[in-house]
């Protein structure tokens, strides 16, 4: 069993529609992590340790622009 998850940039308030799912924060991760044994893995927030590693990629700057902006990280889980 999979669930689907989305990171969510609340700097970018809009209206984005993606068949019959709306958001009002432009989407800009979405990604999938698995249910087994009716136990939720943490995959959603696996993410989040890339803010403390010193490896620099997109996503990771993304993430530090977003929290360096004053917002807090949006995540938005839906199970499929």
């Amino acid at each position: 069993m999979f669930y689907i998850y989305v990171y969510l940039d609340p700097r970018k308030l809009g209206h984005y529609c993606y068949h019959n799912i709306c958001f009002i924060y432009e989407p800009f991760y979405i990604g999938k992590g698995q249910i087994k044994q009716y136990i939720l893995y943490q995959r959603h927030l696996s993410h989040l340790k890339r803010i403390k590693s010193k490896k620099i990629d997109p996503f990771k700057n993304k993430l530090c622009r977003i929290l360096k902006a004053g917002f807090s990280l949006l995540k938005k889980v839906l199970r499929v």
